[in-house]
């Protein structure tokens, strides 16, 4: 997900994995609030540029983890998504036969939607950071600056909801989440 020529790197990945051999990978996918989120702040962020937004980082206070996850977030220069069937079909052409998603739970933001509200609250701190450093900027990029902590906080508000209704457990982390990160094992086919 973060290289200008994924499928040139599979092709490379999967030449190498002995017949027989596993592939474990993780690549991000197109469900839940989070990736979408990332993706309408990036240009935003990009316009302020990585001095500004480091600067912003520190104002808010984010923990060094959560500083990484931010700045990664909005500046590596490559990001890109991939649903399941997308990624399990680039997969089966490289010859793979046995393809699973690793379902040992999920990790970090994934984990609960509580871990997800905690992990957008960093992207609302920063952007509320990000605004106040902003002042004696020009009047269009503080205004796009105030409408993304806008746009963050609509999300966290439905997120929220989402976490309050009465639906099931597995219903409010699809909702929210979707699949996650796709975290998959994959067995290279002993014969090709």
């Amino acid at each position: 997900q973060h290289t200008a020529e994924p499928v040139r790197v599979l092709d490379e990945v999967s030449r190498i994995v002995a017949p027989g051999g596993m592939l474990y990978l993780l690549v991000y996918a197109t469900e839940g609030f989070r990736w979408p989120l990332v993706q309408m702040l990036r240009p935003v962020a990009m316009h302020m540029g990585f001095e500004f937004f480091d600067r912003a980082v520190g104002k808010a206070g984010l923990a060094v983890n959560r500083r990484r996850t931010c700045l990664d977030d909005l500046f590596v220069p490559y990001i890109d998504f991939y649903s399941w069937q997308c990624l399990r079909g680039m997969l089966e052409k490289r010859g793979f036969g046995r393809i699973e998603r690793w379902e040992k739970g999920m990790l970090d933001h994934e984990e609960t939607i509580d871990a997800y509200i905690v992990d957008m609250a960093g992207f609302r701190d920063l952007f509320r950071a990000a605004v106040k450093l902003a002042e004696n900027k020009q009047a269009e990029s503080r205004a796009m600056l105030v409408a993304s902590l806008d746009v963050i906080e609509k999300v966290m508000e439905c997120v929220g909801a989402i976490a309050a209704s009465n639906l099931n457990e597995k219903e409010k982390m699809y909702m929210t989440i979707g699949q996650g990160h796709h975290r998959v094992v994959a067995w290279k086919s002993s014969v090709l």
